[in-house]
């Protein structure tokens, strides 16, 4: 499997249930925090999700390098679920392990399906769910 790459946002009221499972279960280091306020909704996440969010205040948690070759965890989906619990997001530079049913409860599919139209009207690009879905 690759290393954990991957910003997972996290809302700042779970902050603390966040580092408190980060440092006792997934203990990998640098882990690089970015707060900052949300002025609006970002139109790439579901409004259900980000009603879930319920914070203006976002943490940016990036991990990058963690390895990964444990043969009965990954943990690439170990964060991506702890992320989902907690109300977050993940970010769409890494692989993800959801269903497609929960990755379009995540993202905004009728916002994706209306630029894609727009910008790719052939096809030419994979669908974004397919893009980065888990391989085996």
């Amino acid at each position: 499997r690759p290393e954990v790459v991957v910003d997972v946002f996290i809302p700042s009221r779970r902050m603390s249930e966040f580092t408190d499972w980060y440092e006792h279960s997934y203990a990998f280091y640098p882990l690089w925090l970015v707060p900052y306020r949300v002025i609006e909704p970002y139109p790439w996440i579901a409004s259900d999700h980000w009603a879930r969010m319920n914070d203006d205040v976002i943490v940016d948690c990036a991990v990058y390098g963690k390895k990964n070759s444990e043969r009965d965890v990954d943990h690439s989906q170990v964060l991506e679920e702890k992320t989902y619990e907690l109300g977050g997001i993940k970010t769409l530079i890494s692989r993800n392990h959801y269903s497609r049913e929960r990755f379009w409860s995540i993202y905004n599919e009728p916002n994706y399906r209306a630029a894609k139209a727009e910008l790719d009207p052939h096809g030419v690009f994979p669908d974004l769910y397919e893009k980065f879905s888990r391989i085996e």
